[in-house]
């Protein structure tokens, strides 16, 4: 003689996360004389979807639901240090903490917006984490990495293509050359006089070009010394 169904019990183990959950539910019995039931389950719940007797009092299906594991906290990724103007190369996975204690790494998603690769400093920066269903984010942690843009090294010198030119007693702007940065790095610089000592209160710079603009004739003086700074993308050097 089968005996009544009286409780189930299902412990669930999910590969590869060792997520635990225990549920149970119970139904009654018939006469003793033949019970049949069937059991449908899935992730987050217990359902007892048919129940049938030969004889007796039909039971009913219980449905028990599982509240998701949550995560917890996500693991900050080691900084990173990247050259200036180079895209850093960062984590594709994450280490993230369950609330029951589990660890493991899932697929992370980074936001750049705030990342200048143009400007030295660190930047911290987020990220979206990719959970499976049965995982919940209830507060909704995101992964976290610093990322540090190294300082760019400084542009190798400064020339002009010309720096011979002739006076006038009537044109007080006359163009003289134009200044050329050697830097490997980077191709934006603006060139500009530094202060107002030596001769360079008798000249100007407009575009990265030197002009003569003075109407000063500075008798006998057939040679000028100027000084010059170079800003980058970096900062001025």
């Amino acid at each position: 003689m089968c005996k009544p169904l009286k409780a189930l019990f299902f412990s669930l183990i999910f590969s590869p996360l060792f997520v635990h959950a225990q549920q149970s539910a119970h139904s009654s019995g018939g006469d003793g004389t033949t019970t049949k039931g069937s059991v449908a389950f899935s992730i987050g719940q217990v359902v007892f979807s048919a129940y049938t007797a030969a004889a007796g009092t039909e039971g009913q299906g219980v449905q028990q639901r599982y509240e998701l594991v949550q995560v917890k906290s996500a693991t900050e990724s080691p900084l990173v240090q990247t050259n200036w103007s180079v895209a850093p190369v960062l984590p594709s996975k994450v280490q993230i903490l369950l609330s029951e204690g589990q660890s493991f790494q899932v697929a992370a998603t980074w936001d750049k917006s705030t990342l200048n690769i143009f400007a030295r400093g660190t930047y911290t920066l987020f990220g979206t984490i990719s959970l499976p269903n049965y995982i919940g984010n209830s507060n909704q942690v995101r992964a976290k990495i610093l990322v540090q843009v190294l300082p760019k090294p400084a542009p190798r010198d400064v020339t002009i293509d010309n720096s011979t030119f002739v006076g006038s007693t009537s044109v007080f702007f006359i163009g003289v050359g134009a200044f050329v940065v050697n830097d490997p790095v980077d191709n934006i610089h603006v060139v500009g006089l530094l202060g107002d000592g030596y001769d360079n209160k008798f000249f100007s710079i407009k575009d990265n070009i030197l002009y003569w603009n003075s109407a000063e004739r500075a008798p006998g003086k057939v040679t000028f010394s100027i000084v010059v700074r170079v800003t980058d993308r970096d900062g001025i050097r």
